[in-house]
């Protein structure tokens, strides 16, 4: 049986106090961009769903910290879009980098991380139309 502090923890208590630490860890601040914050679970997040755009293949943990320097490097842009992921309104943040559409996604109101990756035709284009450009 678990302790936290002189209270003794069943099994499903025991999970419950893991699930709540891993959920503390999870939502660590990881970095802080002029456009927002970026915790370590929105950081895993989006490396693996869409680092491979970027990186080709496969790409492993090692190469999240490139992944990381990428994200802020984008959040850098001035190109602001407001957009959405779906169910997250979210400003983009529109780069070209290494001739690629890069775009990096904060909630509005909050500034919460919530995604980023390689466009395609059709939402550059978009992108850009909404910049007037």
């Amino acid at each position: 049986m678990a302790v936290i502090g002189f209270i003794p923890l069943g099994k499903g208590a025991k999970l419950a106090a893991n699930a709540v630490e891993a959920g503390v860890d999870a939502a660590r601040t990881v970095a802080r961009t002029p456009a927002g914050t970026i915790t370590q679970k929105s950081l895993d997040h989006s490396f693996d769903r869409h680092a491979a755009q970027w990186f080709g293949g496969t790409p492993g943990k090692a190469r999240i910290g490139e992944w990381q320097a990428l994200i802020e490097r984008a959040s850098q842009s001035g190109k602001v879009i407001p957009w959405n992921t779906g169910k997250t309104l979210t400003n983009a943040h529109l780069a070209r980098i290494d001739g690629k559409w890069f775009a990096v996604q904060y909630e509005r109101g909050s500034g919460k991380f919530v995604t980023a990756h390689v466009l395609n035709q059709g939402q550059v284009g978009a992108m850009l139309k909404l910049l007037g450009k």
